[in-house]
């Protein structure tokens, strides 16, 4: 990987810059961790500049798996005189969050996953349907008035459901 060619090319979908170490470095990190990995290079702005980074790396690495729990390739390279930090991060099995909230490229950009989003996300790296996920509830823990009603208002949806039928054959359905 030669890192002039990477800022020449610009930033991508697996592909970020970063001037100096901020929330936005987590957030992308992040993105690319649940997207299909990615190399960040700290130390060179969002037009390819490069400026060059000077904090530790120790601590850099740190901070990183403090706040994302992951533990990405940390190489630096000189750059006519500055210090460039390459950070590879390859996609993780498992959703990474950063202060709670999870992220995703879309393009060269990183953005919060929505509920959707995040649901059909949650399924795909757990590889399960929402119907086989375990549950301890029983129909018994469930208010029959509130199914009653649910099956009443979407009766033109569920035209298979009859509103007199048994709550089990409701679910069962």
């Amino acid at each position: 990987m030669d890192v002039k060619d990477l800022i020449k090319n610009g930033e991508s979908e697996t592909i970020e810059f970063k001037r100096e170490l901020n929330d936005s470095l987590y957030k992308t990190l992040s993105a690319f961790a649940n997207t299909a990995g990615g190399i960040l290079l700290l130390g060179v702005s969002n037009d390819g500049k490069v400026f060059g980074f000077s904090g530790d790396l120790d601590s850099l690495a740190r901070s990183i798996r403090h706040n994302l729990g992951i533990n990405p390739s940390i190489k630096v390279e000189d750059i006519d005189g500055k210090k460039i930090v390459i950070i590879e991060v390859p996609q993780s099995p498992v959703p990474v969050s950063f202060r709670g909230r999870y992220y995703r490229r879309v393009g060269a950009q990183t953005v919060e996953m929505g509920w959707e989003d995040l649901q059909r996300f949650f399924l795909k790296k757990s590889g399960t349907t929402w119907d086989s996920l375990p549950s301890p509830s029983t129909l018994e823990d469930l208010d029959e008035e509130t199914i009653r009603k649910f099956v009443h208002m979407a009766k033109n949806r569920l035209p298979y459901i009859s509103e007199n039928e048994d709550i089990t054959s409701i679910f069962d359905k």
